[in-house]
């Protein structure tokens, strides 16, 4: 009682409160409306609350979870205007003086709650997990304003005692944050069903993917917040949001796996570039949210199965979008530090691990933070990654978001490939494959190269191609699969067409070149490139490298190709750009080595450019209209390289000619 003002109430309703007369009131009830929150304030004594609308500015300290019922605020500044005789409380400014999860209920006497603002009563108020002393316990349950849909009971039940109390509709067991109940008759609704026009909901539901603490600070401040994803047995699922208090009342005692009540919560429109769940709303838990332990219940389980993509459909998929991906663990890389500068410069931990199925097509997957520092996956672990962001910069790429979950479908060490209680007949199929139909030694090629090796080979025909090996049939010599390789070609004249379509759409415009390197500009082959991010690094006077993404300084750098040459083909001649990993397969040595080189020898430098010209490759290359102070021009960078295998290219040749 101490903690707040005497009065208080009184002297909101009496006019101005300004930072020499401010009031430590208490929030009983709070609501948002339109874009401001309207709260019932307390004072503690017998006098009727009174009700007050909070700047919009303010609307941050409710939604992120610091104030909610319960809690103690300090009014700093506030206005009353008289509107058809009713006093209204308008306050600007305030602080949060006791989180309402730390007071846990309503101080004071109740007095006679009025209903001339918005017409509800309470002079019932029940403090959560306590009994009313002056009136016995319900029959049935009641409905609080925040309660959650009445739990059906029959007339054999066991009376309530001191460790089973009824809170909200709910059975409630123990005194932890999260309690527990038998029953499992709680009237719900479906995850599909919620929207946020509903005050009073409970969906009954797994959590599916308990997601890391995430911290921050800003000019506003510093806080903390999680995400959460929960399934229904619809196979809907929904995100969940905590902050602060919400974070730390229910993070530590929630469990991946279980299923539990959620109700007392605001519905919200989920922003999609953030949100992976299939549903449109996302959930805003705070403390004063209800979440109740539920019984097991097997068809939710069965409703979160997966359906993940084979990873050469992940080429369908348009960048930035999420996607469900099944795949068994090739390799992984060790733990980096990366700086990250959209987070104040941030120190990240960040690993990488190559994924591949029966496709033969090889997928990276990045993971950050905890999921990258935890104990690696073991080479042939089966993965289910279920809402990957996908990336196309330099090919196809998965990465784990805070609120992807990866699930180890199928252990290393389980290479029967014949038990499917455990895992979907896919993943099973999967395990089999790496472990008994060599799938461990198949030759894979990755996104960003995948339809350039092999002298021009697509993924599936390389697929095609290995396991026509396996049967002993030798590699793929059909008419369809070598004409294909011919098929996917276009002549450099199409590169200098000023009025043709390649490159011209939302999408970069992917083929193979087939052309002979006639020059080279020798002037500038490579860049100082950083050891941790490969971007431009800078000289300091003293020598060193330092890189302005990462905002580190190294005593040494890597050198990184980019090319451009001039090709020429039977139609006409055109000038790309290469880098890195293609310019290395066309002048035969790495960046360093010719920058050694350059330094040494300049007649070998010489000798080595001069080298690659006459000769003729394969080039993978990528197409796509940029504009350039005001003019458009065709951007062609080459993706990948390799020599020509003459006997193939002439077995392709005569298998195109046979098709016309």
């Amino acid at each position: 009682m101490e903690k707040l003002s005497r009065g208080g109430v009184q002297a909101l309703m009496g006019g101005a409160i300004d930072d020499s007369r401010s009031v430590v009131v208490q929030v009983v009830e709070s609501q948002k409306k339109a874009e401001k929150w309207r709260c019932k304030l307390s004072d503690g004594s017998a006098a009727a609350p009174v009700y007050a609308t909070f700047n919009s500015q303010l609307a941050p300290m409710f939604e992120e979870g610091e104030v909610g019922d319960f809690a103690l605020v300090r009014i700093l500044s506030s206005v009353t205007h008289t509107m058809n005789s009713q006093s209204v409380v308008i306050v600007n400014r305030m602080s949060l003086v006791e989180a309402g999860g730390s007071v846990g209920s309503r101080i004071g006497s109740h007095g006679s709650d009025d209903t001339n603002n918005n017409g509800r009563s309470n002079n019932n108020a029940v403090s959560p997990g306590q009994q009313q002393s002056h009136a016995p316990p319900p029959k049935t349950p009641l409905h609080s304003n925040n309660s959650v849909p009445r739990v059906t009971t029959t007339s054999t039940a066991k009376p309530t005692t001191a460790k089973t109390v009824r809170s909200g509709g709910l059975l409630n067991r123990g005194g932890g944050p999260i309690s527990r109940t038998d029953d499992s008759n709680v009237r719900t609704i479906a995850i599909a069903n919620l929207n946020p026009y509903q005050n009073r909901w409970t969906i009954k539901a797994r959590l599916v993917m308990k997601g890391d603490i995430t911290h921050w600070s800003n000019a506003k401040g510093t806080g903390c917040l999680c995400k959460l994803t929960f399934a229904d047995a619809a196979g809907d699922d929904i995100e969940a949001v905590m902050f602060r208090e919400a974070v730390t009342k229910f993070h530590a005692s929630f469990e991946e796996g279980k299923v539990y009540y959620v109700s007392n919560g605001r519905v919200k429109v989920a922003n999609k570039q953030y949100s992976t769940s299939s549903s449109a709303y996302e959930l805003m838990l705070d403390a004063n949210s209800k979440i109740v332990e539920a019984p097991e219940d097997d068809a939710i389980a069965k409703a979160d199965a997966a359906t993940y993509k084979a990873i050469t459909d992940v080429r369908e998929v348009p960048a930035e979008a999420v996607c469900d991906v099944l795949g068994v663990v090739k390799g992984f890389d060790d733990v980096r530090e990366v700086t990250s500068q959209k987070l104040n410069g941030r120190t990240l931990h960040k690993r990488e691990l190559q994924l591949v199925d029966e496709g033969l097509v090889e997928i990276r997957l990045t993971l950050w933070g905890d999921q990258a520092t935890k104990e690696p996956y073991a080479v042939g672990t089966v993965l289910g990654l279920k809402g990957v962001k996908v990336s196309d910069y330099g090919g196809k790429s998965l990465s784990a978001l805070r609120s992807s979950r990866i699930v180890v479908v199928v252990q290393a060490d389980d290479n029967s490939g014949g038990d499917t209680s455990n895992s979907d007949e896919r993943a099973t199929a999967l395990a089999k494959w790496w472990h008994h139909q060599g799938g461990s030694s198949a030759p894979t090629t990755h996104f960003a190269a995948a339809a350039q090796q092999q002298g021009g080979l697509s993924a599936e025909q390389q697929r095609d191609a290995f396991y026509a090996a396996k049967r002993g049939e030798g590699p793929a010599t059909d008419a369809a699969s070598l004409a294909a390789i011919i098929k996917d070609r276009k002549p450099c004249d199409e590169l200098r067409a000023a009025d043709g379509d390649l490159g011209r759409g939302t999408k970069p415009d992917f083929f193979t070149l087939k052309a002979t390197v006639t020059s080279l500009k020798t002037d500038k082959l490579w860049y100082e490139a950083c050891p941790q991010c490969a971007k431009k690094v800078n000289v300091d006077p003293d020598g060193q490298y330092s890189c302005e993404k990462c905002s580190q300084t190294f005593p040494e750098c890597h050198y990184r190709y980019i090319l451009n040459f001039q090709v020429l083909d039977d139609s006409n001649s055109a000038w790309v750009s290469a880098f890195n990993e293609a310019a290395e397969a066309i002048l035969g040595k790495t960046a360093a080595e010719l920058a050694a080189l350059r330094e040494e020898n300049d007649a070998a430098f010489d000798d080595t450019c001069d080298a690659a010209k006459g000769k003729q490759f394969l080039l993978r290359c990528r197409a796509k209209y940029e504009t350039w102070q005001d003019v458009p021009r065709l951007k062609t960078s080459v993706t990948a390289a390799s020599p020509v295998d003459f006997v193939r290219e002439a077995k392709a040749l005569i298998a195109a000619i046979d098709t016309l």
